[in-house]
């Protein structure tokens, strides 16, 4: 019987493309929760150099990858506020909120159990130290590989050739010029 660490563990990231290192991390989630709640950055942005997919595309490369998740996976998007740290911190606790309230508490638990999930790279990982509420959870690393058959067919060598690969998806009439 599945016992999980955690009612719900939150992932973070713009997920452009997903790819097997968040693959990974997702595994690793399903595996020490119940619940795993995949927030989708950059979700209303222009598709761009840096931006080639949308949140649905991005939604159904991730869905795709864990058919048998079904409702254990839950995408959500989240806007960026930039330039605005505490903006974007309480806009992550407020999305994370509102969809661990819709879940009734476990019996003899007054809140659920929250942890936060990711892969600490670099510099840009930071953000992990910003919940202190939320237990901190490392994911597994695993090589970067696009794992998603479309995505790899934009991106074939999984490499950053960013504007012939837009060009190839039809996404050059959006992109800026450089």
């Amino acid at each position: 019987m599945f016992k999980p660490d955690f009612d719900f563990l939150v992932f973070i990231g713009r997920f452009q493309p997903f790819h097997a290192g968040h693959q990974a991390v997702v595994e690793t989630a399903l595996q020490r929760a119940e619940r795993v709640i995949v927030l989708v950055g950059s979700s209303c942005q222009p598709r761009t150099l840096r931006n080639p997919w949308t949140f649905a595309e991005r939604e159904t490369f991730i869905r795709a990858t864990f058919p048998e998740a079904g409702e254990r996976l839950i995408l959500a998007p989240l806007l960026d506020d930039t330039y605005n740290e505490q903006g974007w911190i309480t806009r992550v606790q407020q999305t994370v909120h509102g969809i661990t309230c819709r879940f009734p508490p476990k019996v003899g638990s007054a809140a659920p159990r929250v942890g936060l999930i990711g892969h600490s790279k670099d510099h840009s990982s930071y953000y992990l130290s910003m919940f202190p509420q939320w237990q901190s959870v490392r994911g597994r690393k695993r090589a970067w590989g696009i794992v998603h058959p479309v995505a790899r067919t934009v991106f074939p060598t999984g490499c950053c050739a960013w504007r012939d690969a837009a060009s190839s998806a039809n996404l050059a009439g959006n992109l800026p010029r450089i």
